[in-house]
């Protein structure tokens, strides 16, 4: 049986084509894993008359891991850096992702510079990129590189499931 993983999805509203294209392509990788059954959740899910702040609050408690979409409009917008930053940090498992090209010497990273933040960093490329930065293919290589990476630090945190039941079915 797969383990599910809650993944809270924090993005700039500005960068919601961006995020889109990111997701439909990660979604594509997560809904084939092996091991892990991923629920993404994002504030599109929000039912209309619902309270969005008390939604967001009570989806960013029940997730497993928050997935944050870095761009300048992310780092610039004050409910993310209010609400949803300080909560999200404090999560054992946050994967802080270039959406867009981040001036790390002149932008204010609200606290996340001592995070590894995941750009693609490929032959061919002179310096890691962002997802917004790439074509097509490189696009695919992006997520398919993430994915793994999540993938990978899931089984180092959760344990490795399926090695676990092998185990319990030969005892």
């Amino acid at each position: 049986m797969k383990k599910k993983i809650k993944v809270f999805v924090s993005y700039a509203k500005r960068n919601k084509t961006a995020k889109e294209q990111f997701m439909a392509m990660l979604n594509d990788y997560a809904g084939a894993d092996a091991r892990f059954e991923f629920e993404f959740w994002q504030d599109n899910q929000i039912a209309i008359g619902a309270d969005w702040d008390e939604s967001i609050h009570t989806a960013m408690a029940q997730c497993d891991v928050g997935l944050l979409l870095l761009s300048p409009a992310f780092l610039q917008s004050q409910y993310i850096t209010e609400k949803e930053l300080p909560v999200l940090v404090k999560k054992p498992m946050l994967f802080p992702i270039a959406l867009a090209p981040i001036d790390f010497k002149r932008h204010d990273l609200k606290g996340l510079q001592a995070k590894q933040i995941f750009r693609l960093d490929a032959k061919g490329l002179e310096q890691p990129r962002a997802f917004s930065e790439l074509k097509s293919k490189r696009r695919q290589e992006f997520v398919m590189r993430l994915y793994e990476a999540v993938h990978d630090k899931l089984v180092e945190q959760l344990g490795d499931s399926k090695s676990s039941a092998t185990k319990k079915n030969k005892d």
